[in-house]
């Protein structure tokens, strides 16, 4: 019984010294204070508010590394450039603003509630998600995987380069005035997908109750003129759509409409201020 008893607590060690390496601590940055971090930090971190509802802010500056993930909470700032790094996920919770001027992530992003992420340079080894009511502001960089916007949240995307999808889905917001994207934009669900520059590598594929905006000139599907105007799948369910967008980047892309959804192709600012113009100079001459 003794033998027994000695065989369970050595095992139970076993089980526990094999757990233990991989829980790890985590580090609160919640004074309301500005910390300016320079060097490694091995555990997990958290930034929040004081108790005073104080926003922190966490300031990661060259030579700063965390060994995990960072979350970001409240109305609490991180922001990041140089040669920091994030060895796994940076997520911004609440009302939170994270500002990423350069500087590389060993996952993921996720933009969530409230919260607010702006990211001028830099590289993401994962992807981005921007859900809820968040706000995703890309200037520039490298997101390895695809970039997705769900919930409510906005994306506004005018530099930079996404190796896979960009994907809008529920009731997001999309606006591409620049940038690469490695394979298909896809408008899903009820989401809003605004499209006036930059390059998409694959298909444009609009479907459920989705809508996709083309703001560009000299519009034509399998070779021929186009109006501007909304299609839907009963007029196009696919094809070839080329064309100059607003930045004068040249669209040529497969397309796909499908189910409730549409794609609407609108003239660039100086066209349709021409063609108002115009219209005005016809109605004022046949009231002559």
């Amino acid at each position: 019984m003794k033998r027994r008893n000695l065989t369970s607590y050595i095992l139970v060690l076993v089980v526990l010294g094999t757990i233990a390496p991989k829980l790890k601590a985590t580090i609160y940055f919640d004074d309301g204070k500005t910390h300016d971090i320079t060097w490694p930090i091995g555990e997990k971190v958290h930034v929040l508010d004081s108790s005073l509802s104080e926003p922190t802010t966490v300031n990661l500056l060259q030579g700063a590394s965390i060994g995990y993930d960072l979350d970001v909470f409240d109305n609490s700032v991180v922001n990041m450039s140089s040669t920091a790094r994030i060895e796994q996920s940076l997520r911004a919770h609440d009302y939170s603003c994270v500002n990423i001027t350069y500087g590389s992530i060993g996952r993921d992003i996720f933009v969530n509630g409230n919260s607010q992420v702006s990211m001028l340079d830099g590289g993401v080894a994962g992807q981005i998600n921007s859900n809820y009511d968040g706000t995703l502001t890309i200037y520039g960089g490298f997101i390895r995987t695809f970039l997705f916007a769900g919930g409510n949240s906005q994306l506004y995307f005018s530099g930079g380069t996404i190796g896979d999808n960009l994907q809008a889905n529920s009731d997001s917001k999309v606006f591409m005035s620049g940038g690469l994207v490695g394979d298909d934009l896809l408008a899903e669900m009820n989401s809003r997908v605004n499209l006036s520059g930059g390059t998409i590598g694959g298909r444009l594929i609009a479907q459920h109750t989705a809508a996709l905006t083309i703001e560009g000139f000299g519009f034509q599907i399998d070779g021929q003129n186009v109006g501007y105007g909304v299609y839907t799948h009963e007029d196009y369910s696919n094809g070839r759509l080329t064309g100059l967008l607003t930045s004068n980047n040249i669209l040529n892309n497969d397309f796909v409409i499908a189910d409730d959804a549409t794609i609407i192709l609108i003239p660039e600012p100086s066209t349709l201020l021409l063609l108002i113009l115009g219209g005005l100079a016809v109605r004022r001459k046949s009231q002559e």
